[in-house]
């Protein structure tokens, strides 16, 4: 999954947890649990869909920070911290070995496959939730 889906995922478990150490579990816990999920991950992406999704993952973070919510801060830097693993085959474009469990079973989708809107439905979700969560936490009197 895009990194950016793991970000909001994680801020999302992170704001809900609250603390920055039980945040940063839940966003590891919510990684995992989105790796489950039947997705497509692109073979070789290209550099720019990769920095535009580090873009997306870091916006959410500043946010994070900005409203002073530590919780969702550590929820969105454990919700994408386990596919740093994963940047050596994609930069270097060799299969190094996985530590984060979700990661050593194939979980990428065949093109055309039903499931390929997953990602975007729980990008969604997540997205929604996180607005719901973060409502009464001062988002309001940051976008004035």
């Amino acid at each position: 999954m895009k990194g950016t889906t793991h970000a909001l995922a994680g801020g999302l478990a992170g704001a809900l947890a609250g603390r920055p150490v039980p945040a940063f579990l839940a966003g590891m816990a919510m990684h995992a649990a989105l790796d489950i999920l039947p997705h497509r991950d692109e073979e070789d992406p290209p550099l720019l869909h990769l920095a535009a999704d580090a873009c997306g993952a870091l916006a959410v973070l500043a946010l994070a920070v900005m409203i002073g919510n530590f919780g969702m801060a550590a929820g969105v830097i454990a919700g994408v911290i386990p596919d740093v693993e994963n940047l050596p085959d994609v930069l270097f474009k060799r299969k190094s070995p996985k530590v984060f469990p979700s990661h050593w079973f194939e979980h990428a989708l065949p093109s055309g496959s039903p499931w390929g809107a997953l990602e975007s439905a729980v990008l969604v979700a997540v997205g929604v939730g996180l607005v719901v969560v973060l409502h009464g936490t001062g988002l309001r009197g940051l976008l004035k």
